[in-house]
């Protein structure tokens, strides 16, 4: 089954997904316009709101060192880092091991009124399991927010399962 996370690469050209909403795009050589990664890796597409560490915002030095150390030396708040919001893909294997519902039981019951498809996009995946658990997008981010610290803990949550 074929699962597409952050930068994918083929012969002529790259495709970018964003993992906080999952949009994705191509560009033939670089990144595309206004897309940008954090130091971990996350990519985030030109619509997200992402706020930026200015060391004009901080009263002293060691406040925008500190904070610039929260956020993986990164100049840019990552939402996903930061844990202010759940990435797509975080959000797809949290709902596997919570719900033991796997990708192969969504996505044979998406063939049987799709014959021709082959993959299960994250979306399809989660609005499956939304309709099957009864609980939407925003209450299942919530649930992971309030369970977990931080990004860190919750990481470690998932290596464990």
């Amino acid at each position: 089954m074929k699962i597409r996370l952050g930068f994918v690469s083929n012969s002529s050209s790259s495709s970018y997904t964003c993992d906080l909403c999952g949009t994705e795009s191509e560009a033939s050589w670089d990144t595309p316009d206004g897309w940008r990664y954090c130091d971990t890796g996350h990519c985030l597409c030109e619509d997200e709101d992402v706020q930026e560490v200015n060391e004009e915002d901080f009263d002293t030095e060691e406040e925008y060192y500190a904070a610039v150390k929260t956020n993986n030396d990164s100049e840019m708040i990552c939402p996903i880092c930061s844990f202010k919001k759940v990435g797509v893909f975080d959000m797809d294997r949290y709902l596997q091991e919570v719900t033991n519902i796997s990708r192969e039981e969504v996505l044979a019951a998406v063939k049987l009124t799709n014959k021709r498809r082959r993959v299960l996009h994250t979306f399809d995946y989660q609005q499956y399991v939304s309709i099957k658990t009864g609980r939407t997008a925003n209450q299942t981010e919530e649930e992971v927010l309030s369970r977990f610290k931080n990004y860190d803990e919750f990481l470690d949550f998932m290596k464990k399962e």
